[in-house]
């Protein structure tokens, strides 16, 4: 089964999933700009958070 790339936000249970982890941390940056701005979260603890889970292929 294939795999794919998830944050779950700590603040408030935002989720993001991609097939790619610079996809991820580019919609996590964006969503830390826009909703926790004083937070201190480095790069580095954003993609120690990242996971990696399967995901189905719908139709097959």
């Amino acid at each position: 089964m294939p795999t794919a790339k998830q944050f779950q936000c700590p603040f408030c249970a935002f989720n993001v999933t991609a097939m790619d982890e610079e996809e991820v941390v580019k919609h996590v940056r964006t969503h830390k700009q826009d909703h926790h701005p004083d937070a201190s979260v480095s790069e580095s603890d954003i993609r120690g958070m990242i996971k990696d889970v399967e995901v189905s292929r719908s139709g097959r």
